[in-house]
């Protein structure tokens, strides 16, 4: 019984551990009130980080607003070739025209794109597939005259199927052999 017990108990911790992805991205909720550890350029002029409430919880946020230009924020990943990511971020926008856009690029692949210029926070979930060693995350954005805001901004490995076709073999074969042990003793 003590064996069973330290196995599913293994069992357990593995299949947290899969699912417990790490994020990769550094000062995703810009906590610290800085910009540190991503890269600022283009129209940064207006950028600045804010304080504002999220689901009823006071949060930090990258406030980006250049007008008549666009700006950038970036970050350099360490990423995995052909490994899947989980991207997600909450943004929101309070007002702009015609002219304003969000988008982000995991690599140099589109993986979310707005014109919306009245939106109240919103989460973004989205995926993306390293194509080399270190990938950009990257945010390309404009708002006349307002301020698009992000915060939240995950970037995690997707743990593929065989991970879990693995786990799920593994416990069969404890369960089968506790089944014989049971079925001999009788």
């Amino acid at each position: 019984m003590k064996k069973l017990t330290a196995v599913l108990a293994f069992v357990a911790m593995a299949s947290s551990s899969i699912a417990m992805a790490t994020n990769l991205v550094v000062n995703g909720n810009f906590s610290n009130g800085t910009f540190s550890g991503w890269s600022h350029t283009g129209d940064t002029s207006y950028d600045y980080i804010s304080s504002d409430l999220l689901n009823g919880t006071l949060v930090h946020s990258a406030a980006l607003g250049p007008v008549g230009d666009s700006g950038t924020l970036s970050q350099v990943l360490a990423t995995t070739v052909g490994q899947a990511y989980s991207i997600s971020f909450e943004w929101k926008a309070d007002g702009g025209d015609g002219s304003s856009y969000l988008r982000a690029l995991f690599g140099n692949n589109s993986v979310f794109s707005t014109t919306s210029t009245n939106q109240g926070w919103t989460l973004a979930t989205v995926s993306g597939v390293a194509t080399a060693p270190s990938t950009v995350l990257q945010f390309n954005y404009r708002n006349d005259p307002s301020y698009y805001q992000l915060t939240d901004i995950s970037v995690s490995a997707v743990p593929e199927p065989e991970s879990y076709a693995l786990l799920g073999l593994g416990l069969t074969g404890v369960l089968l052999a506790r089944r014989r042990r049971v079925a001999a003793a009788v």
